[in-house]
């Protein structure tokens, strides 16, 4: 479906990365006696010292930065402004570049000159314009009760990505759809857009925040200090002690750099611990794990993150690696399903990772039905940090079929 402007025109711009280079040469010779083409001269010879061609290189880049988010919007009882002929508006919100938004959506439609208005209508909204315009990509859609909402809004984001920018001005300062959704399917039960009397509209957009440009005529050199002490590491040069895991394996490492990036070592090599003046630290950790902790502390980088960030988050937790346990929170929310967000939840209460606990907690309030059919629902129920919040849930589940069925 096509966004139009609900102001009084529309606009269009492009974002893209473009990248663009060219090259001059400047040409010489040293012209000897006589004119050219008898033989008497050394035309052409190169002089000691100088080069005859010489080529400047420039590397033109453009970088258009852009900042995603979504905003969740629930419309409770909403059958009493089904047939209202005014528009309703959301809580206004506010984006990290400082622009305020809010949604308005209209029951009847937004075209009041259609004889059947069978449509829903809705529109992300500007309320003041940085700069006296905002262009933004974005997408919206009504969540039935089934919808994952991760999966959601990466769908989203892909569609938003394949279409056109929206400029948002002052007197264009609401872009959207007329024709949002139909009232058949709204209203249609087996769709699951409506229950509890409630709908949940989702919205994600991509805002252009900055064009930045650039001329080198040098590339700049990166840098190398992750490298270097990855090689440090590597090395064991000039280490001052020695990691010993629960497996046997030993590992070489400098005081001064775990105790920096962590608070567990910080506290053991820098206060009256019978470890600080040891040569040697047992730790009960298997050895591949105290290596990769290792290696985030010289790098900022794991290989392999992924297939390891579930007992990374355990380690960073234990050893008080604050950003090794903000990588692996992001990485495991990234990977919650259905299937394993009881698991993943009871993880999280353990080792203390309350946004990957929030995460868990609203997957489970929007995806109810099918998570109390997975094994790990029973294990939730059980266990001492799921209990109340299973009941919370099923309560609200309960609730909800009990309403809909007095309704039906």
């Amino acid at each position: 479906m096509m966004a139009s402007s609900g102001g009084n025109g529309a606009s269009k711009s492009s974002n893209g990365n473009a990248r663009t280079g060219f090259s001059s040469g400047r040409a010489g010779a040293a012209a000897g006696n006589g004119s050219a083409g008898n033989g008497s001269g050394n035309q052409g010879e190169e002089r000691e010292g100088f080069l005859t061609n010489t080529a400047l290189s420039f590397h033109a880049t453009t970088i258009i930065k852009t900042i995603k988010c979504h905003y969740l919007w629930t419309i409770s009882n909403y059958t009493f402004v089904k047939d209202k002929d005014e528009s309703i508006k959301s809580p206004k919100f506010t984006t990290p570049d400082g622009t305020e938004w809010y949604l308005r959506v209209h029951p009847l439609g937004f075209n009041r000159d259609v004889p059947e208005r069978n449509f829903v209508s809705a529109y992300l909204c500007v309320h003041q314009p940085n700069n006296g315009h905002v262009q933004a990509k974005h997408r919206g859609k009504i969540l039935s009760f089934e919808d994952d909402m991760h999966e959601a809004l990466k769908t989203m984001e892909r569609s938003a990505k394949m279409g056109k920018v929206d400029c948002f001005t002052r007197d264009n300062f609401s872009w959207g759809w007329p024709e949002f959704i139909s009232h058949n399917d709204l209203f249609e039960e087996e769709k699951k857009f409506l229950l509890n009397d409630s709908i949940k509209i989702l919205w994600y957009l991509e805002i252009l925040v900055e064009v930045e440009s650039h001329t080198n005529k040098v590339e700049s050199p990166g840098s190398t200090l992750g490298s270097d002490l990855g090689e440090l590491l590597k090395s064991g040069r000039n280490a001052d002690v020695l990691i010993k895991s629960g497996d046997g394996k030993t590992y070489p490492a400098h005081k001064l750099v775990i105790s920096t990036r962590s608070k567990y070592f910080e506290a053991m090599f820098n206060h009256p611990t019978k470890e600080a003046n040891k040569a040697s630290v047992d730790l009960p950790d298997p050895g591949d794990i105290i290596q990769l902790l290792l290696e985030f502390m010289y790098t900022d980088k794991v290989t392999n993150f992924s297939s390891f960030s579930e007992h990374l988050l355990v380690a960073a937790d234990k050893y008080q690696i604050d950003n090794l346990k903000k990588h692996c929170e992001r990485d495991l929310a990234d990977r919650v399903t259905v299937e394993n967000v009881t698991q993943i939840f009871l993880m999280a209460c353990q080792y203390n990772a309350e946004g990957l606990r929030t995460h868990c907690k609203q997957l489970m309030a929007m995806n109810l039905r099918q998570v109390i059919k997975t094994p790990g629902w029973s294990e939730l129920k059980d266990s001492e940090e799921g209990f109340s919040l299973a009941t919370e849930l099923l309560d609200m589940q309960i609730g909800r079929e009990a309403e809909a069925e007095s309704m039906a």
